[in-house]
Formats: C-alpha cells, structure tokens, sequence
C-alpha cells in the first residue's frame, strides 16, 4: 500500500548542508554519473508531499501520507530519465523523472498513467494523482516536488572522476 511506500519522516540537520536540484544534464549528463554511480549520492525531496488515501471516507479514518521536506533517501532503480528513490528502508520507491530534451530539467514527483509508457511528472498533470498499484491517491500538495542532492556528496563524486593531467612542454622549444 501507498502508506508503505511513502512515510512521515522528519528532516534533522538539513539546515547545514547544501542542497542543489539535481539537474539532468549539468550533473548527470555532463559528468556521466552512470546508474551505480547514484549509490554514492544521498538525494532530498525539495518540499512536503502530502498524498490522501482515497479509501479514507469509507473507514471513517482520515489518512494521509506525508513526505517531509528534506528527507533523505537512495536511488533503488534508475532508467535514463528516471530515478525511483527509497525513503525508507524495506519500501518501494518513488518515482522521479526529468524531461531529456530540457537542458536544465530537474527530477520531479512522477507517476505511471492507465495506458501510458513510463512516468509523468504529477505537476503537468491537470488532476493531481499519484498511482500506486492500481489505486489513483490525489496529491493534495507537492506535486511540484522534485528531487535535491546533498552538494558535498556531489562535489567528491565529481573529484573522483578522471581527470586530465594536462600537457606539460612547449612546442617552440623544438
């Protein structure tokens, strides 16, 4: 069920980091951060996800499930416009998908739609829902959520890449 999938959690120490939007083509692309890659960045969600279990009129029980900004969570499948992230260990993942032909796209809260390939970013959506194993939950906000990485995280990925060493003489001298 949804309530697995996405859970209340809370954002400690974000305050001391630095977080950026990871962009699809200046941090992906450009330094072709591959998907086993992604193991080594920790990702946020920019702003609170608040998703309602549609079923909550008929148990009486008002239900909702919260994702808090900045939580923290790990890539758990990537595809090359897609990144489904764990917020909690032992749950499914939620989706993130970025728009290939925009150079500077951001990751952004997506779903699967009845009858359609792949995933939607929910905030071009005209009805706000978030499809889970068949069940359509409105996404009472968030949906213009996307997906942040911890900048230090980002900054050692990169550093790790290989570099060039450079040339080193002067052809005049020859």
């Amino acid at each position: 069920m949804l309530l697995v999938g996405l859970v209340v959690l809370s954002a400690a120490g974000c305050q001391t980091r630095q977080y950026l939007p990871f962009l699809h083509q200046s941090y992906r692309g450009t330094y072709a951060i591959e998907n086993d890659a992604l193991d080594d960045l920790q990702f946020y969600v920019s702003r609170d996800i608040l998703v309602k279990d549609p079923d909550s009129a008929l148990t009486g029980t008002e239900r909702v499930v919260i994702l808090r900004t900045g939580t923290g969570g790990i890539v758990t499948s990537a595809g090359p416009d897609t990144l489904v992230v764990t917020f909690e260990k032992g749950t499914p993942g939620v989706p993130f998908v970025t728009d290939p032909g925009r150079s500077e796209d951001r990751y952004w809260f997506a779903t699967r739609l009845e009858g359609k390939p792949g995933y939607h970013k929910i905030k071009d959506l005209p009805e706000k829902l978030y499809l889970f194993e068949g069940t359509a939950y409105p996404v009472v906000y968030g949906a213009d959520a996307y997906l942040l990485v911890d900048g230090e995280d980002l900054k050692r990925l990169i550093a790790r890449r290989t570099h060039s060493g450079g040339v080193s003489g002067s052809r005049r001298s020859k």
